[in-house]
């Protein structure tokens, strides 16, 4: 998706947030963003112990998508998570899996539980960093438009106006 897709105050990035203990994927679509020449996208990288205050100090104005990697010993607690941003409509959640950590018959049940909690994909690569990027392009052009619907349309009219930043009349 390129900034032109999008009207001007959908004009960044849907913000990736990554919680996960060695930033394997975040480094990979930092890579894959500078890839696609996507140099104001923003990515974070947060320990599992503050991503619940953070998500709950979250003001909904932006989509967000929340890519959590799922191990042994966090699978309950991301589960959770995943299943928590279900009630925010701005927010969407992708489960990063790393095949290798679970049995070929446990890590099919764990992709089903993830998609089961609410995870929009699972991915199990670093090197489906563009599919990752896809799906929060995806996410974000909705919650953009569900976001345009709650605003009046002279608010929107406003809003693209190129004098916008200009002392506004009131009345």
């Amino acid at each position: 998706m390129t900034k032109t897709d999008l009207t001007h105050e959908e004009a960044v990035d849907p913000w990736l947030l990554f919680v996960e203990q060695q930033p394997r994927w975040s480094a990979a679509t930092r890579v894959e963003l500078r890839r696609q020449g996507r140099d104001t996208a923003i990515t974070r990288l947060v320990t599992r112990q503050t991503c619940p205050r953070m998500l709950s100090l979250w003001t909904i104005d932006q989509p967000l998508l929340l890519a959590i990697d799922i191990t042994k010993q966090n699978l309950t607690e991301a589960l959770h998570q995943i299943a928590g941003v279900r009630e925010m409509p701005l927010l969407a959640a992708v489960a990063l899996v790393p095949p290798q950590e679970f049995a070929a018959e446990s890590f099919q049940l764990l992709r089903s539980a993830a998609q089961e909690a609410g995870a929009a994909a699972t991915f199990t690569s670093p090197r489906q960093s563009a599919e990752l990027l896809a799906i929060g392009d995806r996410h974000a052009r909705h919650a953009w438009r569900l976001l345009a619907e709650q605003i009046p349309l002279h608010e929107r009219v406003w809003r693209r106006l190129p004098w916008q930043s200009a002392a506004r009349a009131i009345g």
